[in-house]
């Protein structure tokens, strides 16, 4: 059973890492406004007409004009107050290198106020193998020339990590203090583009347009309104986590592993069943904390619960080796994103 609780730990270890963004010079494109001038035509020779053509231009001049304004009214108010929305841009298979992306942005009355930009990118197409060299490269491309300078300026901090096959980079921006003089300075000596407009970067409104145009998907707290559950499956097909929640707040969190008797001490469906049972109940009984399994003719699936109605937070991160979430992170919209930046598929 040890294994058992290996394999939990590890994937829970697993989910909660997040990856970078690394550091590219390249900005979300976003399309410039349409042109607002009317082409005036006339007949010279039929001044009623011209007259006629004339009011009806400015007729639809201003229902343009009333209609875009309301669209902008309609894109800032989704923005009123303060909160937080997330996007994301999952893996594709068809992608030699793929990158995952996650952008989190705090705003308030539509200004950004931070953002916590979350990248992953293999370090060589899938199936190509990872050599020393490729990493050294990394190293030095990645984090000593791009990483190491930038978060020097303030207002940014960045985290980085260089795993066997992927590089993930996260950086966070945070606006109230960001010294852009300072940052444009530094990102121009790195030969990267300097922010060409800073209150444009800094609107909501205009940035998820932005984003959403790029093939970013939106995760915002409306889409978690009320009771409802999410289930995650990777892209094997062995590992599963649910989620409840109640107006975007998880309530639990279950996950649930497939494991094969030939990767365990167990050599049959009755021996794991008299082993995982006894295992099971020598565990700590902790307020929230659920284990059952099920078991088939050459796997089981083991399954663990953290129940905060039942149970707390607190109480299951003292308690609990195997809990490995954070507070700010008890949201289903960061949970779905992350979900997707790994590439994991909704059932």
């Amino acid at each position: 059973m040890k294994k058992i609780q290996r394999i939990v730990a590890g994937l829970v270890v697993f989910t909660m890492i997040f990856g970078l963004a690394a550091c590219s010079g390249k900005k979300d494109s976003e399309d410039k406004a349409p042109d607002k001038k009317i082409e005036k035509k006339a007949d010279k020779k039929d001044r009623d007409d011209k007259t006629s053509d004339k009011k009806k231009e400015k007729k639809v001049g201003k229902k343009d004009k009333k209609d875009k304004t309301s669209d902008k009214k309609k894109d800032e108010s989704e923005f009123k107050g303060e909160g937080e929305v997330i996007f994301t841009k999952p893996q594709k298979d068809d992608d030699a290198r793929p990158m995952r992306r996650v952008r989190i942005y705090k705003y308030k009355d539509n200004k950004i106020i931070s953002l916590e930009d979350k990248a992953s990118i293999r370090l060589q197409p899938e199936g190509t193998e990872v050599t020393p060299e490729n990493r050294e490269i990394a190293q030095e491309v990645y984090i000593d020339e791009r990483a190491d300078v930038i978060k020097q300026v303030n207002g940014i901090d960045i985290e980085t990590y260089l795993g066997d096959e992927r590089y993930e980079q996260t950086t966070i921006y945070d606006y109230t203090v960001l010294d852009f003089d300072e940052y444009d300075k530094v990102i121009k000596e790195l030969g990267m583009e300097p922010v060409d407009d800073e209150e444009k970067l800094l609107q909501m409104d205009i940035k998820a347009k932005a984003l959403l145009e790029n093939g970013y998907t939106k995760i915002s707290e409306s889409d978690f309104k009320g009771k409802g559950e999410k289930t995650y499956m990777d892209k094997e097909g062995g590992k599963f986590f649910s989620f409840s929640y109640d107006d975007n707040r998880i309530t639990k969190i279950t996950l649930s592993v497939e494991i094969a008797y030939s990767d365990t001490e167990y050599s049959s469906k009755e021996e794991a069943r008299e082993g995982i049972e006894n295992t099971i109940a020598e565990l700590p009984q902790i307020k929230g904390v659920e284990y059952s399994a099920e078991y088939e003719d050459s796997y089981f699936i083991f399954t663990k619960s953290w129940d905060f109605v039942k149970g707390s937070f607190e109480e299951f991160e003292e308690e609990d080796p195997d809990f490995a979430f954070i507070e700010e992170d008890m949201y289903m919209t960061r949970m779905a994103g992350r979900a997707i930046y790994r590439g994991w598929i909704e059932k």
